[in-house]
């Protein structure tokens, strides 16, 4: 602290605009009087703002262990403002189908329904292992794939239906990438919109690639964690918090889950590594999955190696809930989950038995858990997705004897449309006729 409570700082911070509080020097402070933020500042803008605020201060020159209140000016040099994650506009729903080692493509158009009358798209020849698929700053989207040759490429949509003429691109081929070997991969959109790469390679580590502002990719990948790290892990997954973070969360093969996360949106990563998330006493984890709620707090759910569900959620300040993962009771044999964001934010759980059902539960408005216990929304299934259109209406995707059918919310934040049976509403066979193997559908972030 300066003279005449001066106070000046390098550092970045995070602003709340709904309650002007923000972080400066490590310790959190509130704004009497903003000034100098720009009209329409976006999550991600860098702006120099003045303001006056009540600072709590140890008293330790006088000898004090309480905490005094002192007024003063912070002149901050440089600060994100509006860390909040912020609307996007809404998208059509674009699903992508691996069937045969061939990526095909179907899309919503705006005048309601899906493209016709060519249905399909292939999108990738063959050898396709894996696929994701997120959305770039511009809202178009970028696909990645996984080759039987172990590396990750990518292909980026140049308009709302097309595909950039070049093809895929290896993201693999560089010093630190050859050599590889990838394993899982999984993409996360920034709070500025640009794509997050993680990955668990050949070493069972963790790795990670990034779009840098302007565009074009980080130079190589970058291990996450302590380079003394000895773990081996399995899976990785991620999500963004409400304040416009990246957390990212890493199944170990003892069915361990442990977390990183970005000190700031858009920037850094904690400095001491993976920190444990545990486990339940009862079981080990070997499928997770994350989401964030409308309060913008994550919650994360795992499989169980005993077919039980478990979860762990944060809890204000962006902490997780001391007891640990918890039971979720009234299922079992469970594969996996999948876990959306209905219109008004709330999660929507998905999870598929061994049997191929599947079932739902989600978040009431105001919290809790829906009142109705687990509902039954699809049978003979062995992948589901679930994505969010341009009305707001969830989506729900299956893959049912290799085909892919679809159900939909009416109207948005409600149930699932009646069909004449659990399977919903099929979306024609990819090219070649093969049976589908993956699925992935993005539509309204």
């Amino acid at each position: 602290m300066g003279q005449n409570g001066e106070i000046c700082t390098d550092e970045k911070s995070l602003i709340d605009p709904a309650t002007q509080d923000f972080v400066v020097d490590g310790i959190t402070v509130t704004c009497t009087g903003l000034t100098g933020v720009p009209t329409g500042a976006l999550p991600g803008d860098i702006a120099t703002v003045t303001a006056n605020v009540e600072l709590l201060m140890d008293a330790l020159s006088s000898g004090s262990s309480g905490l005094t209140r002192v007024m003063a000016n912070i002149d901050v040099d440089t600060i994100v403002v509006g860390a909040d994650i912020e609307p996007r506009p809404p998208q059509p729903i674009h699903i992508f189908a691996l069937a045969g080692g061939s990526v095909h493509h179907r899309w919503q158009v705006a005048t309601g329904g899906w493209n016709q009358p060519s249905n399909w798209q292939q999108r990738w020849g063959s050898e396709v292992l894996q696929i994701d698929a997120a959305r770039n700053s511009d809202d178009l989207l970028e696909l990645f794939a996984l080759g039987s040759d172990r590396e990750v490429s990518n292909r980026y949509m140049t308009g709302p239906e097309t595909f950039d003429p070049s093809g895929f691109t290896s993201l693999s081929r560089t010093p630190s990438g050859r050599g590889l070997n990838v394993r899982q991969f999984v993409v996360v959109r920034d709070n500025d919109g640009r794509i997050q790469l993680f990955a668990v390679n050949g070493s069972n580590k963790v790795v990670h690639r990034w779009q840098l502002v302007g565009g074009g990719w980080s130079e190589e990948w970058i291990q996450m964690g302590r380079a003394d790290d000895s773990r081996t892990y399995v899976q990785v997954t991620a999500a963004r918090s409400g304040d416009g973070r990246v957390h990212l969360f890493a199944l170990d093969r003892n069915g361990e889950v442990w977390s990183m996360y970005q000190t700031l949106a858009c920037d850094g990563w904690n400095t001491d590594g993976f920190g444990p998330l545990g486990r339940h006493p009862d079981s080990g984890m070997k499928h997770i999955s994350a989401e964030r709620d409308a309060d913008g707090l994550i919650e994360l759910f795992g499989v169980g190696l005993d077919g039980n569900l478990y979860n762990r959620w944060q809890i204000p300040g962006f902490a997780w809930n001391n007891q640990g993962f918890q039971h979720f009771p009234g299922i079992d044999s469970l594969n996996s989950t999948e876990v959306g964001r209905s219109d008004d934010g709330r999660i929507e759980l998905l999870m598929t038995r061994s049997d191929g059902r599947v079932f739902q539960r989600w978040h009431s408005v105001g919290g809790g858990w829906n009142d109705q216990g687990f509902i039954e929304v699809a049978t003979g299934t062995q992948q589901v997705e679930i994505a969010r259109n341009l009305d707001g209406v969830m989506e729900l995707f299956t893959i049912n004897g290799g085909r892919v059918f679809n159900r939909y919310q009416l109207p948005p934040n409600a149930l699932w449309h009646p069909t004449d049976n659990l399977r919903g509403v099929p979306l024609g066979v990819p090219m070649g006729g093969s049976s589908v193997t993956q699925i992935v559908a993005v539509g309204s972030d």
